[in-house]
């Protein structure tokens, strides 16, 4: 570029930057219209989990009560597309209390949860995941190793890797099934489209935060 063309360049940069200073509507960004995901039933506030793999999909996950039982619900929009239809991830009489959601870039995703017992005196986790591939959610299920009980608190994250695999660690009591011991062990799993798999000690010292991506 030669010296002229630099000098022309530079009050044509000043005037771009004075008109925008002037009038920053011009050069804010126009928000859209609210839209409606969720479905009919109540919602658990601060329970709405959102991320953004690397094409752009947007998948949401939360918590809603339906019938009178909180279940957990999801719903999915591709770059520059709409939300689709929520789909359901639980279902049945037996309430969610917490969950933990991750979403890899290339759109693998789980969801790890803590579900009341039949009797609602113990908590166990349960995972689903959705494949990029499909793409829809699995079915739901037990981590299949797990035989302690969680506490109503108890903590717990998820993280998807790049090959696809979810990987989980959470606190569980030292205690079979029956009255939860004060003492809590780390333990870790696993799931993918396959299904779950969990009871892996990790850490035997106590009380360990658990922290999901």
């Amino acid at each position: 570029m030669t010296m002229r063309a630099r000098l022309l360049l530079i009050p044509a940069v000043l005037s771009l930057l004075g008109a925008l200073l002037l009038n920053p509507a011009d050069a804010a960004i126009t928000p859209s219209v609210p839209v409606t995901i969720s479905g009919a039933g109540s919602q658990s506030s601060g329970s709405h989990l959102l991320d953004v793999d690397a094409s752009g999909r947007a998948i949401a996950v939360w918590l809603e009560t339906v019938d009178g039982v909180v279940q957990l619900r999801s719903a999915e929009r591709v770059a520059g597309g709409t939300w689709s239809v929520p789909v359901d991830l639980t279902a049945g009489p037996l309430p969610v209390s917490g969950f933990a959601f991750d979403l890899n870039e290339a759109g693998d995703a789980a969801v790890v949860f803590r579900r009341a017992d039949s009797g609602a005196s113990q908590h166990w986790l349960w995972g689903v995941y959705r494949d990029s591939a499909s793409p829809t959610w699995g079915s739901a299920s037990a981590f299949g190793g797990l035989t302690h009980g969680l506490s109503q608190t108890g903590d717990f994250g998820v993280a998807v890797m790049s090959d696809g695999t979810a990987a989980s660690a959470y606190e569980a009591p030292d205690a079979e099934p029956g009255p939860l011991s004060t003492t809590y062990r780390a333990y870790a799993g696993q799931g993918s489209a396959s299904g779950w798999s969990g009871d892996v000690l990790i850490s035997n010292t106590g009380h360990i935060p658990v922290n999901g991506d």
